[in-house]
């Protein structure tokens, strides 16, 4: 499929014919929630990452803790969303007292707030992205 064209009647051309990549037309179908890779589209929303005792960048999909907390963490929502972006985190199984904050990218704000804790072992949260640099709670 990466590297097969389809041909087209573009109709804005006096209907004269025009030959198209598959990667290129995937591509720009590719929305919220889609990556487009060598002329196929896969769902995001379905990705797992796992993060440890550290500060990351959650990535779309879901979002786990597999290690106990040696200090406050911060998990930073993604900088280039698109609309209908979602996100779950799943706090680790221990705390240990420390915070597990999720913080924006940017000027983006969560509900109106700069970040959101999860204050609970195994707490969990769902964000969406809504419009431009707004993630909501659900």
């Amino acid at each position: 499929v990466a590297a097969d064209s389809i041909a087209i009647i573009d109709a804005n051309d006096s209907n004269g014919s025009r030959k198209e990549s598959i990667v290129d037309l995937v591509a720009a179908m590719a929305g919220g929630g889609l990556s487009a890779s060598g002329g196929q589209l896969s769902t995001q929303a379905n990705t797992v990452t796992s993060y440890g005792d550290a500060s990351v960048t959650l990535a779309e999909g879901m979002n786990y803790g597999t290690a106990q907390l040696s200090a406050d963490r911060t998990l930073t929502l993604p900088a280039a969303p698109t609309v209908g972006d979602v996100i779950h985190v799943k706090a680790p199984s221990n705390l240990a007292g420390f915070r597990l904050i999720i913080s924006r990218a940017g000027t983006q704000t969560v509900d109106g707030s700069l970040t959101i804790d999860i204050e609970s072992a195994d707490g969990a949260v769902s964000l969406m992205y809504v419009a431009a640099n707004l993630w909501k709670i659900w």
